[in-house]
């Protein structure tokens, strides 16, 4: 057990506690208030740095509680429209009102990070909706140089595929009807002058 501490650093990227995990007198409560009705995924994660801000607090490490995550359960919903990213920058404002040493700047970061591995995670899960919102979000925060670098990566990406496609055609190049399909690929020059389009295969 360590002891009593109001250091508050600890919260500012992250919740180092759970619900299931804390135990917070009565009176405490009655003098630092409740828990805030315009926060929703962090409401908890504000009220433990309010209490041991104001009250302090005392951690074990012997594991008393377990947490599960799954995506049926309040967290995922709010991951599948991006509110608790939305509900996270709410957060971030309100801790950086309160301490002077907040770093706001790498929160937000943090934030845009996370924004992309939701994405990332629905677009694995075939969840095109869930992970449209959570592009958005990011779309919506990120700097134009950043914006403009991803969509550089996704047009090459997406070239890319295409290519792709087309190579893979020309490994069967019949169409439905026993036809053979010519295909068109991109290829440099043999003298180096750029390139062009090409047959890829015969008819």
């Amino acid at each position: 057990m360590t002891l009593p501490t109001q250091v508050v650093s600890g919260f500012y990227m992250r919740t180092p506690l759970q619900c299931a995990g804390v135990v917070v007198r009565r009176s405490c409560y009655e003098e630092c208030g409740g828990f805030r009705a315009d926060l929703l995924h962090t409401a908890d994660w504000e009220m433990w740095a309010r209490v041991v801000y104001l009250k302090g607090g005392i951690v074990r490490s012997q594991e008393l509680a377990c947490y599960r995550v799954f995506l049926a359960n309040d967290s995922g919903r709010l991951m599948r429209i991006a509110e608790n990213l939305r509900d996270r920058e709410r957060l971030i404002k309100i801790l950086a009102s309160r301490h002077l040493d907040f770093p706001r700047q790498a929160a937000m970061q943090k934030l845009l990070i996370m924004a992309q591995e939701q994405e990332a995670r629905f677009e694995k899960l075939a969840d095109h909706s869930a992970a449209s919102a959570n592009r958005a979000y990011w779309n919506d925060h990120a700097s134009f140089g950043r914006r403009l670098l991803r969509g550089v990566g996704d047009f090459l990406k997406n070239a890319g595929h295409l290519i792709s496609c087309n190579e893979l055609a020309c490994d069967n190049p019949k169409g439905s009807s026993g036809n053979r399909v010519k295909k068109f690929g991109v290829a440099e020059k043999k003298d180096g002058s750029g390139i062009e389009r090409f047959p890829r295969c015969e008819p």
